[in-house]
């Protein structure tokens, strides 16, 4: 598997928990991307956009893209502007803003997401996001488990997920390595028309 992790704001590939997970993704043989995104002072959008499609290139099943904080916004803008070519195996959202005011990143939040095109840009969505979370509140996270269809991680006691090893991290990109269940047709849905021709 290729595994993007996106670093947020002010941050960089070897801040937080970046470096640990790396190496323990690489460990286990997948390979690593971890883009420097321009997200400091006034970040634009676009040219975020722009670093991601020239450093990674087309996502396909084999890749799985974790965003933390506002580098999960930049992986949902990314997967909006995107070409059709291919769709990530799982985007997994680590403590994702749903709205900031700061003039200084507003510029991501300009216009509102088409979710209705975002939620098929990738087989499954994933939000961890911590109860505790002092930066970004856990309604956020809320309303993007709601719009995406995602799965919700609830942790306590990790707060913005600023320290250097999150095990629960790890866990949750190792289980969307897997491949998905398989469902025979009509094997989870009722039918509701038993009994009704008679």
């Amino acid at each position: 598997m290729r595994i993007v992790l996106l670093h947020g704001y002010n941050a960089n590939p070897g801040m937080n928990f970046h470096p640990w997970l790396k190496t323990e993704l690489e460990k286990l043989g997948h390979e690593v991307v971890q883009p420097t995104l321009l997200l400091s002072d006034e970040p634009n959008p676009i040219e975020c956009i722009k670093q991601l499609e020239e450093e990674v290139g087309v996502v396909n099943p084999e890749t799985i893209v974790l965003g933390h904080s506002l580098g999960g916004v930049v992986a949902l803008r990314w997967l909006e502007a995107a070409e059709a070519l291919g769709t990530p195996r799982s985007v997994i959202l680590v403590g994702a803003p749903w709205r900031v005011r700061s003039p200084k990143i507003r510029s991501f939040f300009m216009t509102e997401f088409d979710f209705d095109t975002v939620m098929w840009k990738s087989q499954e969505f994933t939000v961890v996001h911590d109860k505790q979370d002092s930066a970004v509140p856990f309604d956020h996270a809320e309303k993007y488990t709601k719009v995406l269809g995602a799965e919700l991680i609830a942790t306590e006691g990790n707060g913005h997920y600023m320290d250097e090893k999150y095990p629960i991290l790890l866990e949750t990109i190792i289980k969307k390595t897997e491949p998905l269940p398989g469902i025979a047709p009509g094997k989870s849905l009722e039918d509701e028309y038993q009994g009704f021709w008679g």
